[in-house]
């Protein structure tokens, strides 16, 4: 009996946490991979890290405590920042805005770390926007009817043709305007699907040149001198 004990006590309570722990760790090794040989130079930089992955855990626990995540669930989104081209000397700070980006969505760190990213690839951004775009989805959930996971999904179809229309210096004036137009038209009644799916629409409609023609015979100029996009609003 005793024998039988002992062995439930190892299943139901130490092997679930040695399993999370070797689970943990191995992520911390894929990011550690990812990350090459610049990771060391840094590190090396640092009198506190005695190793890539010392640092690599030691942010992970902080930050999991921090916002009462799990450490395994903090490096599986630290390993997507890192997928995205995150360096390690962006990373705790990256990380962090995921993590503050999933407890105001309510929400988990992988849709938060997908939604942010996305967003930052589709309209070539750096990774020092990434504050501004975490505030633009939310201002967008706050003011129309789409939940974060819902806006997370959907927005991955309209970025690419707006981000098109947007150019080198008007990227976050687009993206701004496309949450804006999301949180609009979901707030008419609209779904997030349906909303996603006619904006993304009216962008690729608006690079059309018999649309820009006819749009102009009318008085409606849609593109300046220099042939930039004027945007849904002006």
């Amino acid at each position: 009996f005793m024998q039988f004990m002992n062995y439930w006590m190892y299943t139901k309570t130490l092997q679930p946490i040695l399993e999370t722990y070797v689970e943990f760790m191995r992520e911390i090794h894929n990011i550690w991979t990812l990350l090459g040989k610049d990771a060391e130079n840094y590190v090396e930089t640092i009198e506190s890290a005695r190793s890539v992955t010392d640092l690599l855990v030691k942010t992970a626990v902080d930050l999991g405590l921090t916002f009462g995540k799990t450490f395994l669930d903090v490096a599986r989104g630290m390993y997507d920042l890192v997928s995205a081209g995150v360096r390690l000397q962006e990373l705790p700070q990256a990380t962090e805005l995921a993590l503050k980006a999933a407890r105001a969505g309510v929400t988990d760190v992988a849709t938060a770390v997908k939604a942010g990213i996305t967003a930052l690839r589709a309209f070539s951004l750096s990774m020092s926007e990434l504050n501004k775009v975490y505030d633009y989805q939310f201002e967008a959930i706050k003011l129309g009817i789409i939940r974060y996971n819902e806006l997370a999904e959907v927005m991955g179809r309209v970025y690419p043709s707006a981000a098109t229309l947007a150019g080198p210096t008007k990227a976050l004036e687009r993206l701004k305007e496309a949450l804006a137009s999301i949180a609009f038209i979901t707030r008419m009644g609209l779904s997030p699907e349906m909303a996603a799916f006619g904006l993304a629409r009216l962008y690729e409609q608006l690079q059309r040149i018999p649309i820009i023609r006819s749009l102009k015979e009318i008085g409606v100029e849609i593109y300046n001198v220099r042939g930039q996009f004027r945007g849904l609003t002006k």
